[in-house]
């Protein structure tokens, strides 16, 4: 039988543009579309989801068994094609499709365009990436010697307006406090896991957590970001303050006046994430402020106040123990700002004795001395055993701040002549 040679290099040419189309098994570049999302009915399902949110999506979802036990199952209608939602405590952590070929790229690139080369950091594997950003998808696709895995996990650009226009917490977290019990903090935020561990926060490359003592008790609102997230928190918030910690190490620090809160910018990278923190403090105007208490922080129960007095008006923030009242820290304080309180033979409290630290950032020194002599006026210095006290009222109660260059604070006695 003669063949004819037209037609057979017609047949030929048919063969080889449908082998374009197709990895191994048939598996054609339409199956996937034109946009870089998960295939089928597996692009309802997000990542962050709980499973009942996931089955109420997809309908179909089913538990995997066997070699897929654990995870759960979307039927794809194509027997060399698995879509496998993983689970992580829970929630949909990523998805995944599993292929019975070697040649996923080709397939995807007819129907994407070409990806992108890259490395991933975690397993240092070679993989091809596609992002949608209008979508909010990103896949990444991983080929191995029998079969490939195409990845897909939320893409959402960080951007500087993310953050808001005022350095707080994004989002309910911004409704958190410090020193607010863990239980609470997770009903504000409608989920306990945040408290427990970090969480995905929407942004690519953005976590959150909450983090709390061992006591159980909100102690700061934490994100890792990309490393070279600093530009957009600027653009956000305008220029930081430079500021370094006790150990020296260089922090960038925005303060909130209005709402308390602070974040902080460390200006050295963890691997290759940066850290930015928020926590509470206590602004000068909220510790001096204008009056008629001497000090507005101590206004709640001062001078002739018995330690039950103290405990009912400070509550949590009263420490028996010591004798003392812990309250926020000030803008460069780290932790909290202990004011130690002296009692006279009747039980009444005689005097205050507190610290306000200047030495994470140079300005503050004098900022706090500008507050004091704003509210008290200007002080007259008075020398006592080589040391240099300001007295800024000398009647009672007596107001004095000496500079204790220690320590790196403006050390303020409030009480007794």
């Amino acid at each position: 039988m003669r063949t004819h040679a037209p037609l057979a290099a017609a047949l030929l040419a048919a063969a080889a543009t449908l082998a374009a189309c197709k990895g191994g098994g048939g598996i054609d570049a339409s199956y996937f579309g034109n946009a870089v999302e998960p295939p089928k009915g597996l692009a309802k399902i997000r990542p962050g989801m709980t499973l009942d949110e996931a089955k109420a999506a997809a309908p179909g979802l089913k538990e995997g068994k066997d070699r897929d036990e654990g995870d759960w199952l979307l039927d794809s209608g194509n027997a060399d094609l698995k879509l496998v939602v993983e689970l992580d405590d829970g929630r949909v952590d990523r998805l995944v499709v599993k292929a019975n070929t070697t040649k996923l790229e080709p397939v995807l690139t007819k129907a994407w365009g070409a990806g992108t080369k890259e490395v991933d950091k975690y397993s240092q594997d070679e993989q091809t990436v596609w992002l949608n950003a209008a979508g909010q998808w990103k896949a990444e696709l991983r080929c191995l010697e029998r079969m490939c895995f195409l990845d897909f996990d939320s893409y959402r650009p960080l951007a500087a307006d993310w953050f808001g226009k005022t350095p707080v917490p994004p989002g309910s977290y911004a409704k958190l406090k410090v020193g607010m019990p863990a239980a609470e903090a997770a009903t504000v935020l409608g989920d306990k896991l945040p408290t427990e561990k970090y969480v995905d926060a929407g942004p690519d490359d953005v976590s959150i957590i909450a983090q709390t003592s061992k006591e159980g008790f909100v102690t700061s609102v934490r994100l890792m970001t990309p490393a070279d997230a600093k530009p957009l928190l600027e653009k956000a918030w305008g220029p930081g303050l430079v500021a370094k910690d006790s150990i020296d190490k260089p922090l960038t620090v925005w303060l909130d006046e209005a709402t308390g809160w602070r974040a902080t910018w460390e200006d050295q990278p963890i691997g290759d994430s940066g850290s930015l923190s928020f926590d509470n403090y206590l602004s000068l105007p909220a510790l001096i402020g204008a009056g008629p208490a001497d000090f507005a922080a101590l206004a709640p129960a001062g001078i002739g106040a018995t330690a039950d007095e103290l405990a009912k008006a400070y509550g949590a923030m009263w420490n028996a123990e010591d004798k003392a009242i812990d309250l926020r820290p000030t803008a460069w304080g780290s932790s909290w700002t202990r004011v130690h309180v002296d009692f006279d033979d009747a039980g009444k409290a005689v005097a205050f004795r507190f610290g306000v630290p200047y030495e994470g950032h140079a300005p503050a020194k004098d900022q706090i001395l500008a507050a004091l002599e704003a509210r008290f006026g200007k002080p007259t210095p008075v020398e006592d055993l080589g040391r240099t006290y300001l007295v800024f009222r000398d009647a009672a109660p007596k107001i004095m701040a000496r500079d204790e260059t220690i320590t790196g604070e403006w050390e303020i006695s409030y009480g007794s002549r």
